[in-house]
């Protein structure tokens, strides 16, 4: 292992840019958490794949169409697919991702949520939130099938 080198003296001019280099990178941290914490996300190819967003809105536009066939390939097949693909160690993409993609269609969004909450008790380990929404999810699909 070889010893650091000693600086000797630094002149005022590089302590300056020693110092401006360290507010610098403490002003991007400082922003990058400001935006991590106040900007909402919107769907992108940062949040998820094209393939996945294309899913969505063709699983949506199957519902719409009252298509059958079309569903149960989407949810018994493509489903499946895609979760081997992508999601294997984690959750689909989260409701504030998807209600973009799908126009706030409340039925899609209930049934949506069953979806996400199987995935997450089939592969993963749902914390003590998770229990919860996935019961509270349970609740909406009831009380809207009730309503039919």
């Amino acid at each position: 292992m070889h010893p650091l080198p000693v600086v000797q003296s630094i002149s005022t001019t590089d302590r300056a840019l020693v110092v401006s280099g360290c507010l610098k990178a403490h002003m991007h941290i400082a922003a990058n958490k400001y935006i991590d914490a106040h900007v909402t996300p919107t769907p992108s190819s940062n949040l998820i794949s094209d393939v996945v967003e294309r899913f969505i809105m063709h699983f949506h536009q199957a519902m719409l169409d009252n298509n059958l066939v079309e569903i149960m390939v989407m949810y018994e097949s493509r489903w499946n697919k895609l979760t081997e693909k992508y999601y294997t160690k984690t959750e689909w993409p989260e409701t504030e991702i998807i209600v973009l993609l799908i126009n706030n269609d409340q039925l899609f969004l209930i049934l949506y949520h069953e979806l996400y909450y199987c995935h997450v008790y089939s592969h993963l380990q749902p914390n003590i939130d998770e229990h919860f929404h996935s019961y509270k999810s349970s609740c909406e699909l009831f009380n809207y099938l009730l309503t039919i």
